[in-house]
């Protein structure tokens, strides 16, 4: 056995103010009872019922401390006790906090899809032996960070650990009132926890590494360190679960030479849960308690830090014939499934999977919304993972129902949408995220992916999905689990051979598509490749029909899915290449129409209203926007039997007109391009002749329901006077000359007019006036009398001059509503008393 000497320890002042400090220092402490010296065996242990304190660790190792001749040492046990074990966690809070852990410490599942027989795991867990399942426990022990305090997870079967554990010991110094550490004894060991699939329960082993004790002690305690004692064992955290085997006693030489392992199980009662599966989680602990030496030890000993595991009930794991109702896993683990690019069994697959987890616009169904594609594994719990659920839940069946209608543009899924047809006999088309999932084909948003791949390597990589959802045990509903695409040739699977063959690219130009001139038309191409993404360019060319200098530009030429425009119409054909350098570049073709567009009118003045003399020159613009290399054409229709036609400059028609006569002329313009197509416009323009005439009215008309907004069921009898006339010498258009009042019989409108805008007295005996009034003795209105002489008609048109200048949408009165505001179309109504006469 290894001794070593501490000369001076508890001797000199200057030493023991250094060992005090360090004493001082320490305040984490573990617990496991044995007092008085006298060693605690298996069937002695205080209480089942408790959780001992965690112990300390320092110097690489897992301490309880122990203390030889204070005078207070019941005082010192009792701040080292344990406390009561509690109610079993709830679930979702559990399940959180692993997933935390799982994070923190790194720990991930390593199921690789191209492993050759993933079920030896599940059959090791099915008949666990007295010794740790191999080759597994080997592989995780051999990993570096097994020599940790807490550990490694291989996966949601497996745990182990090396480490160091054993006792530090401290003796009472009445000169300085304190204790002080006087030596270590401590031992290396292995641990493993391995899961079982035939009940809940886990297996906990534990074995010292023979030769490995080291008794860091004075020279005064070598003889009496050996036969000093250790008990350890395993325990868990509440009540909902339970230990079966006793904790191993054992002095400390025993240890030194003992080549065994030791285990207990830790049990899990399905009774205490009430959730699906019947779930729980349950923290596990080593306990180790020291003994012996005359050093008093914690009453309720000491425990290692808790690991979780995860215990269920479901029914519905099956593996081959065999089922698996019930088991219990390691729950600090991030579930992730693998698969390789270069796998020749399945790199299609994982190929089809990395496009879709990193390039999911490049992916079918073709949708320009973008798309989300979940369930890829960066080690990040908070990025979105894969949900599985049962075969008979309707969203598998509609995940089923959606891939077919993708894969075969069906359903949903038409030519411009859904994936190119394949060879049935050679192809199955995958989908991802998985059917089995949550997140399937029946995303609503369309964030998934199918993809023609290897019939072979479909159905190879769908039974490795079968069996990594029973190893990792996967509930329905329940667990969140992701998937990881990496270049390397996976553990075994591969069968041999010289690896995948490096095919040529898939390339779709996708459906032919049709769109206006001037407008970005959409194309949904796809190219994609076994080796990532190849260089794609599109490139055109023009029908026969085709004007000459018509150009036409790719939003991005080099993106499989991006826009073309067209500064003319006729028919393309379109190409797109996609090469990956390694073999011949592939391309496909897709016609698009590009139809003839109608120019736009944008701008049209005069406005309408737009008050003119007879004589003065109208000058009318029309601005619109076309197709760059259309040509046009202007007509305008005067509304006084004169047409203008010509050839527009500058995408405008602009032309300079005389009326001769007094009038309201509404003025057409006509935009017409080289293809036919046209656009109209129209603005109404009056024109006055201060020596034009005047018109004078005392007239009575019945007034209809619904002509006084503010009254709509009155129907009463309109009385009307007018007598507007231009003063000798006015200019216009404002008139000085006459008024204009009306009533409506019952009180309920009066209008007196207070300024008068302009009189039109029309060559053919019509006449309108416009003005200010007001309505009921309030101002802020405008109005419109239009009449007519032989037959003599009126028509009435008041509205708040807050809504603008001339009658809009906003009427108070107008007895023919809906008629035109043009003298030659407003239809006024005939009179029923009085008369109408225009003096022309």
């Amino acid at each position: 056995m290894h001794v070593r000497h501490h000369g001076g320890r508890g001797g000199g002042t200057t030493s023991r103010r250094r060992l005090a400090a360090a004493v001082l220092a320490t305040t984490l402490t573990l617990t496991m009872s044995v007092v008085g010296g006298q060693a605690a065996h298996a069937a002695e242990r205080p209480s089942a019922g408790v959780v001992p304190p965690l112990g300390k660790v320092a110097n690489g190792a897992l301490l309880e401390e122990g203390i030889k001749g204070d005078p207070s040492a019941l005082k010192w046990l009792n701040g080292r006790k344990g406390r009561p074990k509690e109610a079993p966690p709830s679930p979702e809070e559990a399940r959180l906090n692993a997933k935390k852990k799982a994070v923190q410490l790194d720990q991930r599942s390593s199921w690789d899809a191209e492993q050759a027989d993933m079920s030896a795991s599940v059959s090791q867990a099915l008949n666990l032996s007295s010794a740790p399942p191999e080759p597994q426990a080997g592989e995780c022990l051999a990993r570096p960070d097994s020599n940790s305090v807490n550990g490694v997870t291989l996966n949601r079967d497996l745990w182990c650990q090396r480490y160091r554990l054993g006792s530090v010991l401290y003796e009472w110094d009445e000169n300085l009132n304190i204790s002080v550490k006087v030596g270590e004894i401590t031992m290396e060991f292995t641990a493993v926890v391995a899961g079982r699939r035939d009940d809940r329960s886990v297996r906990v082993y534990y074995k010292a590494v023979p030769g490995s004790v080291d008794y860091d002690v004075r020279e005064i305690d070598r003889v009496i360190a050996p036969t000093m004692a250790i008990t350890i064992g395993a325990d868990c955290q509440d009540t909902g679960c339970s230990r079966i085997g006793q904790p191993i006693y054992k002095t400390w030489a025993q240890w030194n030479t003992d080549d065994t392992w030791w285990s207990w199980d830790i049990t899990s009662d399905e009774a205490a849960s009430t959730g699906p599966d019947d779930v729980l989680f349950h923290n596990w602990y080593l306990t180790y308690q020291g003994s012996g030496g005359g050093f008093v030890f914690p009453p309720d000993g000491s425990r290692t830090p808790e690991r979780t595991i995860r215990c269920d009930s479901a029914t519905y794991f099956k593996f081959g014939e065999t089922t698996y109702p019930k088991a219990c896993i390691n729950a600090e683990v991030i579930p992730h499934l693998q698969y390789s690019i270069n796998s020749a069994e399945h790199g299609a697959v994982a190929e089809h999977i990395r496009t879709a987890q990193n390039e999911p616009q490049n992916t079918w169904p073709i949708t320009y919304l973008p798309k989300r594609i979940p369930g890829k594994f960066t080690g990040d719990i908070d990025d979105p993972g894969l949900h599985r659920v049962a075969p008979e839940s309707v969203n598998y069946s509609e995940n089923e129902k959606e891939r077919k209608g993708a894969c075969n543009r069906t359903g949903n899924y038409d030519g411009m949408t859904g994936m190119p047809p394949y060879n049935t006999t050679t192809h199955d088309c995958d989908e991802y995220p998985f059917r089995i999932t949550e997140e399937g084909a029946a995303s609503p948003d369309w964030d998934f992916s199918v993809r023609a791949v290897p019939l072979s390597q479909n159905r190879s990589a769908g039974a490795s999905l079968n069996v990594y959802v029973v190893s990792d045990r996967i509930l329905y509903d329940y667990d969140e689990f992701w998937v990881e695409i990496n270049d390397g040739t996976g553990g075994g699977g591969g069968g041999g051979g010289t690896g995948p063959v490096d095919d040529a690219p898939l390339v779709d130009a996708g459906p032919d598509r049709t769109g206006d001139e001037g407008s970005a038309i959409n194309l949904y191409g796809l190219a994609s490749d076994d080796g990532g993404a190849p260089d794609a360019t599109w490139s055109y060319t023009p029908g026969s029909g085709v004007d000459a200098g018509t150009s036409c530009a790719f939003g991005d030429v080099h993106s499989a899915r991006t826009t073309f425009t067209c500064d003319d119409d006729g028919v393309f054909t379109l190409r797109l290449t996609a090469s990956d350098g390694v073999n011949a570049a592939v391309s496909d073709t897709a016609t698009v129409t590009v139809l003839n567009a109608p120019p736009r009118i944008t701008s049209l003045v005069p406005p309408d209203w737009q008050v003119y003399k007879v004589g003065d020159p109208v000058s009318l613009k029309a601005t619109f926007t076309d197709a760059a290399n259309d040509t046009h054409t202007c007509a305008i229709l005067w509304d006084d039997t004169t047409t203008s036609q010509f050839t527009a400059q500058g995408h405008a028609c602009e032309q300079t007109h005389v009326f001769p006569h007094a009038g309201m002329y509404t003025i057409e313009v006509t935009v017409t391009d080289d293809d036919g197509a046209s656009a109209t416009a129209k603005t109404m323009v009056v024109v006055y002749n201060p020596q034009g005439g005047f018109v004078t009215s005392g007239a009575n008309f019945a007034s209809p329901a619904g002509a006084l907004s503010s009254n709509p069921t009155a129907a009463e009898r309109m009385r009307v006077q007018l007598n507007p006339q231009y003063q000798q010498g006015e200019p216009g258009p404002a008139l000085s000359g006459g008024r204009v009042s009306a009533t409506l019989d019952g009180g309920a409108f009066t209008l007196e007019s207070t300024k008068l805008d302009w009189l039109v007295v029309a060559p053919d005996a019509k006449a309108a006036v416009k003005g200010e009034a007001t309505v009921n003795g309030t101002a802020g209105y405008g109005f419109v009398a239009y009449g007519y002489d032989d037959p003599a008609k009126m028509r009435l048109v008041v509205w708040p001059l807050s809504s603008g200048p001339n009658p809009g949408t906003s009427i108070l009165y107008d007895n023919r509503r809906g008629t035109d505001y043009d003298l030659d179309r407003a239809d006024p109504q005939p009179l029923d008393g009085g008369s109408l006469q225009v003096h022309e």
